[in-house]
């Protein structure tokens, strides 16, 4: 998954950066399931339960630009992009 944690400039002069991790749910001790985030290191990154009806992949994108505000040099296990392509 990505996040941008930088946009671009109005211009084009400058792409913007997005910050990439993975998540997967854990079914095994809560019925609705328990996100897991990580790096793209495999570090934990965050996690909380899901609610009914919550889409995971926008909860994960949450939590890991939750990480990211105000500490972006420290997180050495996050990839860094300046151009992404879909």
């Amino acid at each position: 998954m990505r996040v941008q944690i930088e946009p671009s400039s109005e211009d084009g002069s400058y792409p913007g950066r997005i910050a990439e991790g993975r998540f997967w749910i854990e079914y095994d001790l809560v019925p609705k399931g328990y996100l897991n985030v990580e790096d793209m290191a495999g570090d934990f990154v965050g996690g909380r339960m899901l609610q009914a009806g919550e889409d995971a992949a926008m909860v994960a994108r949450q939590i890991l630009r939750k990480k990211l505000r105000g500490s972006i040099a420290g997180l050495s296990g996050f990839i860094f992009c300046a151009v992404c392509v879909h």
